[in-house]
């Protein structure tokens, strides 16, 4: 106890010496207009347009050397314009709330490209543009009108959080199961029957969600995701979960309301996972 609080003292003197330099991170320069932006070239990091009527993408962000966020949700944008290649130092890109059906392939282009948001769009189709992009880690296609996930999807090795909720799936490939680093897998209000068995591999998923689907039955992967740690299953029709339930030591939280559990099978899922709370 002495020692720590003399650890403490002479921590408040360093500080307050100047020994120790505490300084908040700096921001980023963000722009909310083309002309501001303009007006600070070299040292805007973040154009911010939404909400503010772009019918395309500006002409002229390619002059902005240090550019590494661009933001243009709730635009009127239809189509992506090839320019948009040349922004390779992109790192960020919110496109959502937009008439977009499509993406031009110059976004291939956008190899340091980590974070991508398409949602609320009128894409029906999984963008072939995005499995390219071998740094994206983050995409959000929520609210779209997507039937299917190509198998080329497995090829997108980097992502760790994708985000389909509000689609008009029935199925995922089994390559699915080729998304290793894949922490986080959001499939809310779709129409999906089944899940490939190849999703078992995904061992760093802690999130996955399935809420509101069409799901009869839970395949016995579940219990070979060894990392996860919440998992939503709401009104679905499923009737039983896997026999081997106790497995999955860490989960956390399940959401299991709106199924056709018997009160023997809820009884049966409190016993096996007594440290995880569920909501039934």
């Amino acid at each position: 106890m002495v020692v720590r609080v003399s650890f403490l003292i002479v921590s408040v003197l360093l500080i307050a010496s100047g020994c120790f330099q505490w300084k908040a991170p700096e921001r980023m320069v963000e722009c909310k207009s083309m002309q501001e932006a303009f007006a600070q070239q070299e040292k805007v990091q973040f154009v911010n347009l939404f909400d503010s009527g772009q019918t395309s993408v500006p002409a002229g962000l390619e002059r902005f050397p240090n550019l590494l966020k661009l933001g243009l949700r709730k635009n009127n944008l239809a189509e992506i314009a090839s320019s948009i290649g040349n922004l390779t130092g992109l790192a960020w890109i919110d496109l959502s709330q937009n008439k977009l059906k499509e993406l031009s392939p110059a976004i291939t282009g956008l190899t340091a490209l980590r974070t991508l948001y398409l949602s609320e769009n009128s894409f029906e189709k999984f963008p072939r543009e995005l499995y390219s992009l071998e740094n994206l880690v983050y995409i959000n296609l929520d609210r779209n009108n997507i039937k299917s996930v190509p198998p080329e999807i497995g090829m997108m090795t980097s992502l760790k959080w994708l985000r389909l909720n509000s689609n008009q799936l029935e199925s995922l490939p089994s390559e699915v199961g080729s998304l290793l680093d894949l922490e986080r897998l959001y499939l809310n209000y779709n129409k999906i029957r089944s899940l490939p068995d190849e999703m078992g591999k995904l061992e760093n998923l802690t999130d996955l969600i399935l809420g509101d689907n069409q799901l009869e039955t839970m395949p016995s992967f579940i219990t070979e995701l060894s990392s996860l740690r919440r998992l939503n299953l709401e009104n679905n029709r499923i009737l039983t979960l896997p026999p081997d339930l106790a497995k999955m030591n860490k989960i956390e939280w399940m959401q299991l309301r709106g199924n056709r559990l018997s009160p023997d099978e809820k009884k049966r899922i409190k016993a096996a996972l007594p440290d995880c709370f569920i909501i039934f």
